[in-house]
């Protein structure tokens, strides 16, 4: 398995220093690739290796938030006219409460059907079209692995926003990948019993004021080594200092890198 980062910045994060959060995971070489979530950013991040939105075959979405997945109305929009497809979409079931029943949120109505719902057809008519027409949709479970194009994936859920639901994942058993979250010792020991080795974590440096939704430095930076030792640090703001991404390595963190290949 294969990951790159098409960025490993916050959704304010802006080229050239970097891009939004989001991922590309492929089983192998020749494999269909796929996205850990589609930000604002991802079609420039994806231009920047040689690609485009139609070279991938899906987005699994972690949570609703703009640098995870604003980047959907230009991929659903070029892969529905150009292409005529639709894109492989993997969402927790928490994301469409309107489809699954199950109560969250709703990506289109609440994302997406303002700028996608109506669209013009070729002969020039209006037409009403649902997140169905530009995706193939499937649905997971925290409590349900499944396989994606080849890869073994298990969701947990995670604390970002309250009342908003968000998921971390676990690839082919070993590799953790938390998305955007509150800092927990214990969700990182659990990963870790889990059989994690590497897990990729969310952070930002700066001060750990009340009220925040992502983990602060300074709070993973009380861990143990020997647990420190298996975080790759994600998410990080565009003004981090070369100094304090030194320092964190020197801690035993290492840091995920844009546009940088990691194999498993």
């Amino acid at each position: 398995m294969r990951l790159k980062f098409l960025g490993t910045g916050t959704a304010w994060s802006k080229a050239p220093v970097n891009y939004n959060n989001n991922v590309l995971v492929e089983a192998g070489e020749g494999s269909g690739g796929w996205l850990i979530d589609c930000g604002t950013t991802a079609p420039q991040a994806l231009h920047q290796l040689g690609m485009s939105v139609a070279d991938f075959e899906g987005v699994l979405l972690t949570h609703l938030h703009g640098d995870h997945v604003f980047g959907l109305e230009e991929t659903g929009f070029f892969n529905f006219f150009t292409l005529n497809r639709r894109v492989k979409l993997w969402l927790p079931e928490q994301l469409l409460s309107s489809r699954s029943g199950i109560e969250g949120e709703d990506i289109w109505e609440n994302c997406l059907r303002g700028p996608m719902g109506t669209v013009q057809m070729k002969d020039g008519s209006p037409q009403e079209v649902g997140l169905g027409d530009y995706f193939d949709i499937t649905f997971l479970r925290a409590d349900d692995p499944t396989e994606i194009e080849g890869v073994h994936v298990e969701l947990f859920e995670v604390a970002h926003v309250p009342n908003k639901p968000s998921f971390g994942l676990i690839l082919e058993g070993n590799v953790g990948y938390t998305s955007d979250c509150r800092f927990s010792q214990d969700r990182i020991e659990w990963l870790l019993d889990r059989g994690v080795v590497t897990l990729y974590h969310d952070v930002f440096f700066g001060p750990a004021f009340p009220g925040r939704v992502h983990t602060a430095y300074v709070e993973l930076a009380t861990i143990p080594r020997e647990m420190a030792e298996h975080i790759v640090l994600m998410h990080y703001n565009d003004d981090v200092t070369n100094d304090e991404l030194e320092a964190a390595r020197q801690a035993g963190f290492r840091v995920a890198e844009r546009a940088v290949s990691y194999d498993y």
